[in-house]
């Protein structure tokens, strides 16, 4: 676990929360169940990437720096959707697919779109549009101008820089790129959602690539992804538990403001209880994000809580 994960999980051993509680009952019951059925790294061979494995890297470096709020924060709340059947970040994925095709993307096509606000319309462009587009441009633009600047223009450079070491990535994803991979902190807490997720991914398919990506030096120093899917899976099993007040704002769609109590305590809450499953089990997180993440996609009886921001 990196450090900074460890102090997100002191915090929440030290500060007294108002609003969530941690089930530690239900926390083992869980833990039990994953070491009876341990879920496998997924090998992130799925539709909306690239086959072809340099091409899927470039896509992934992109599609993490807008990997934020697909879910509308005004009624009806509509989830942003590529096509019927496509939404969320899957929606966003098959927008670089359908724009690039199973290629390499540079840094020069990515100004292109994101400098020009009816070309950025129109890359985002399904069934619906997501929100905060504007924010997706400037997270797009940086990430390209700083790859051109600093690392040639190509992703692999920048994983060469970093020594494919995973906590060197997430530190160098967050201060090189504060825009695109950062903007998530809380008082002197990192939780860092996009600059964990890209070398989280970016891992099981170097792991399934036989030779072609080199997969990552510690990938335990990757930490928990804290963001709406999560939260919610825990809550819906029990192991995480919110006041009633907070239940009902959620319920009813009503927004958490970034920063807030009620807001930070579920996400420090969330990097705690998967951190704590993590040295109950000795699962990794690139064993565990997807199986918690799909775990939360498939409860439909509750709303997972709204925050717009571009963090997670």
């Amino acid at each position: 676990m990196n450090f900074e994960t460890q102090k997100v999980c002191q915090f929440w051993v030290e500060h007294p929360s108002k609003f969530v509680k941690i089930n530690e009952q239900k926390m083992k019951e869980l833990a039990q169940l994953l070491q009876k059925n341990r879920p496998r790294i997924p090998d992130w061979r799925i539709p909306e990437l690239p086959s072809f494995d340099r091409a899927f890297v470039s896509h992934l470096f992109y599609i993490c720096a807008i990997d934020f709020a697909f879910t509308h924060f005004t009624p009806p709340h509509r989830s942003f959707y590529f096509s019927s059947e496509i939404r969320g970040s899957a929606a966003a994925s098959m927008c670089f697919l359908r724009h690039f095709g199973n290629y390499e993307i540079s840094a020069e096509e990515i100004l292109a779109i994101s400098t020009n606000p009816r070309r950025l319309e129109s890359f985002f462009k399904g069934k619906n549009l997501p929100p905060l587009l504007e924010q997706r441009g400037i997270c797009l633009e940086e990430a390209a101008r700083v790859l051109i600047k600093i690392f040639n223009g190509s992703v692999f450079n920048f994983l060469e820089f970093s020594r494919y070491e995973a906590w060197k990535i997430i530190s160098n994803l967050v201060n090189y790129f504060p825009v695109a991979f950062g903007q998530d902190r809380y008082r002197d807490l990192y939780l860092n959602k996009r600059a964990h997720l890209f070398p989280l991914i970016y891992h099981g398919r170097a792991l399934h690539s036989n030779g072609l990506l080199r997969p990552l030096k510690q990938p335990r120093d990757i930490g928990p992804i804290p963001d709406y899917q999560v939260p919610k899976y825990l809550r819906a099993i029990g192991i995480l538990q919110y006041t009633s007040s907070l239940d009902k704002k959620i319920a009813a769609r009503k927004i958490l403001t970034f920063g807030s109590a009620e807001e930070m305590e579920i996400r420090v809450a969330t990097v705690y209880a998967v951190c704590r499953l993590m040295n109950l089990t000795g699962l990794t997180m690139p064993e565990l994000d997807y199986w918690l993440w799909q775990g939360g996609q498939k409860i439909q009886h509750l709303n997972h809580h709204l925050t717009p921001t571009t963090a997670y």
